[in-house]
């Protein structure tokens, strides 16, 4: 083992992570109390009512906060809840894209700019969230991403003329802005409530806001949105890649078994 070539261990990985995401095992998930608040949080929203999902995260969030991003609109379609994607990130745009390329095919019913919209991105960071505040539409410089004038004669927009009309705010966030101008600028402020969807590696940082109540529940990266997607009964890529996640630990604590042997044969040899 002490000479195995490093690229076998590599393929050996690879091989693991594509035999997940092709035959995902349906390992066990027990859900968080975490995710349970924040699912029942936006499934208590009344018919008709507007969620904001902040789309603050670039390509390399992906994995971890796509899958809660598109079971929450999933949740919310079914729910005749009204969508509105927005962002501080330049890519905000784009990843609303990519959610909603999958999710409209689901929904032939619904129209955008009647029960969705996606206004993107809109430069500025957290002064612009400010802007919103008092007027979506100075805000998001009149503009969606599509390239249609705002408000237009969108349905949407009828009801939705500032942050102030919301019922729900979630921000899906690698960093800075991110949710803590989420609950600075809206939550706080104007006693909004929101929860967030947060990559594993600051999910610490973010863990006082949840124990002050600033956030309602937290979606806690890759596991939080494989909790969502079984909580709307409808597993994809998260639970898939906890599959594929789960594969590859037991396959380095594999190695390092077979290491600590191949080192004990060695040793008495």
């Amino acid at each position: 083992m002490a000479n195995i070539d490093r690229r076998i261990i590599y393929v050996i990985m690879m091989l693991a992570v594509i035999y997940a995401f092709i035959k995902p095992m349906g390992l066990p998930i027990t859900v968080s109390q975490h995710t349970k608040t924040a699912y029942n949080a936006i499934d208590a929203l009344p018919a008709g009512s507007i969620l904001v999902l902040g789309m603050d995260f670039s390509a390399g969030g992906i994995p971890e906060l796509e899958p809660a991003g598109k079971a929450i609109f999933y949740q919310c379609m079914k729910n005749n809840v009204r969508v509105v994607f927005m962002g501080m990130w330049v890519m905000a745009g784009d990843m609303a894209e990519r959610i909603l390329t999958e999710m409209e095919p689901l929904f032939p019913d619904k129209k955008y700019g009647v029960d969705y919209i996606n206004i993107g991105y809109k430069a500025g960071g957290a002064p612009m969230l400010e802007k919103a505040v008092d007027d979506i539409v100075l805000a998001a410089v009149g503009i969606d991403h599509r390239g249609n004038a705002l408000p237009g004669n969108m349905a949407i927009m009828q009801d939705f003329k500032s942050l102030k009309d919301v019922s729900f705010w979630v921000c899906l966030s690698t960093g800075t802005p991110g949710t803590g101008d989420w609950i600075r600028i809206v939550g706080d402020p104007l006693k909004i409530k929101g929860t967030t969807d947060i990559v594993s590696v600051s999910i610490p940082e973010q863990m006082p806001y949840v124990q002050s109540g600033q956030l309602t529940g937290i979606i806690q990266g890759m596991r939080g949105s494989a909790e969502y997607e079984l909580l709307i009964k409808r597993p994809g890529r998260a639970v898939a890649g906890m599959d594929a996640q789960s594969l590859t630990h037991v396959v380095i604590l594999a190695f390092i078994l077979l290491g600590n042997l191949g080192y004990l044969v060695r040793k008495k040899s």
